[in-house]
């Protein structure tokens, strides 16, 4: 029997039965990259979004006769970088602690008394369970006939039901949802974080009713910027309210090119104690 912690989410939840089942959708070995790039090319900065940087913290001219010094004719050298950004850019997963909702986080605690200044004592990063199982594509761009949603068109139920029926797709306890608009084409661009599509919260609410225990999305705000309704969001309904973890900013153009709706799918967060998101890089494969 699972030892089950609310604090780590919908994901922990999901049986070892089922990660099991989705295991057997690996046929070919073939698998796909759904994470972007880091770097100081990502947009967001003139929007508020710290600005990434990377810098050396060891470069191999000097390393390179640090050891020559301490081993005499040694040939090696090496490298190390210090690495500053928001982790909620690129592609990434927010942690439970990221959105509050009249002060509380979970519904459980307050944020006064888990909020420190070396980040939240309770839900951060570190705590979100590797994620594993069934990936389902609900390619609704590809269902509407666009190449990508236009800046503020909102998902809603109707469209996901649709879609599908129309794919011959059903949603299973424990499954990884990743919805496409085709967003992740604009990424790069400077107002990426300024305009985009989004999930209404109803239409998320219903996965999560169906069994749903991650929902990811191709754009960098699951809710679609300018926000409709702040009180009644897509993360304040599935993070504070169901503790479902969301990845934002995933790349899903390669599954929709090749029709691959279904796939088995693997993910993991950095360990940054405290931290509200971490970047992640997932795999699907089939």
């Amino acid at each position: 029997m699972k030892n089950i912690d609310e604090d780590e989410g919908k994901i922990k939840e999901v049986e070892d039965s089922t990660i099991l089942e989705a295991v057997k959708l690996i046929k070919k070995g073939i698998y796909f990259d759904l994470g972007l790039e880091i770097n100081k090319k990502m947009p967001g900065a003139k929007e508020g979004v710290f600005p990434f940087s990377m810098l050396f913290c060891d470069i191999s001219e000097n390393t390179g006769k640090n050891f020559k010094n301490l081993e005499g004719n040694s040939e090696i050298s090496t490298a190390s970088e210090v690495v500053i950004g928001n982790t909620h850019t690129s592609t990434h997963i927010d942690a439970l602690s990221h959105w509050q909702f009249k002060g509380r986080i979970i519904e459980k605690y307050n944020i006064e008394d888990i909020r420190t200044i070396d980040g939240w004592t309770k839900c951060g990063a570190e705590t979100i369970p590797p994620i594993i199982g069934r990936g389902v594509l609900i390619d609704i761009a590809r269902y509407l006939n666009k190449e990508k949603l236009e800046d503020k068109h909102l998902i809603s139920l109707e469209e996901v039901k649709n879609c599908l029926n129309r794919f011959n797709l059903k949603i299973k306890p424990g499954d990884i949802v990743c919805i496409r608009s085709g967003a992740i084409k604009n990424a790069w661009e400077e107002d990426y974080y300024k305009k985009g599509p989004g999930i209404e919260a109803e239409a998320a609410n219903w996965l999560a009713e169906q069994g749903m225990c991650v929902l990811c999305f191709d754009y960098g705000c699951i809710d679609g910027i300018p926000f409709k309704d702040f009180n009644n969001t897509t993360h304040i309904n599935l993070i504070c309210r169901k503790r479902i973890h969301l990845i934002e900013s995933i790349y899903l153009e390669e599954l929709s090119q090749n029709n691959i709706f279904e796939f088995f799918i693997f993910c993991s967060s950095l360990k940054f104690t405290g931290a509200s998101g971490s970047w992640v890089r997932p795999v699907a494969v089939i």
